[in-house]
């Protein structure tokens, strides 16, 4: 080196293998689902459908998923095309669709819990329940604290703009 050292914090070293952690977890999830024969989007679509336990209509979907309803329009439509859901009118509203999951689609979620639950096996194998919660607990605190600087982040912007705008 040229006699400037970058000296590594443990806080800068936690956030680089958090980073590395999310990366690699993606690339195994996207890796193991790859063969469902449905894309990101519409696989979260489908655990999302599932998940509620409910029927929504394409606009709820939209709202929860914060999604387009264009996007969910296309995702909709794609999913119905593949056989993985059923679109049909609203008894009270012509201008709703409910969507609902068929045999075709729920063979995929449970395809891919068995996933999850595979990956989270090996990526916590080793870990006692007191670690676990110790994890769990110590990530919702970063969340929080993440949560607070983004608003006061949000503030001193919105602060900002009114400045520069008069």
């Amino acid at each position: 080196m040229d006699g400037k050292e970058i000296k590594v914090t443990l806080a800068h070293r936690a956030v680089g293998m958090l980073v590395c952690d999310a990366r690699l977890h993606h690339r195994i999830v996207e890796r193991r689902l790859s063969g469902l024969g449905v894309h990101n989007s519409q696989h979260w679509m489908l655990m999302y459908l599932a998940r509620t336990g409910k029927i929504p209509s394409q606009k709820e979907i939209a709202e929860n998923m914060n999604m387009s309803p264009a996007s969910v329009a296309a995702t909709v439509k794609k999913l119905a095309q593949g056989g993985y859901i059923e679109k049909t009118g609203c008894d009270s509203d012509n201008r709703r669709n409910q969507i609902s999951i068929t045999p075709k689609g729920m063979q995929v979620v449970q395809q891919s819990r068995s996933y999850f639950e595979e990956i989270e096996q090996a990526m916590f194998n080793g870990l006692s329940e007191e670690q676990m919660q110790a994890l769990c607990d110590t990530l919702g605190v970063m969340m929080g604290n993440l949560t607070k600087y983004e608003e006061s982040l949000n503030a001193r912007d919105s602060q900002t703009k009114g400045v520069d705008e008069t």
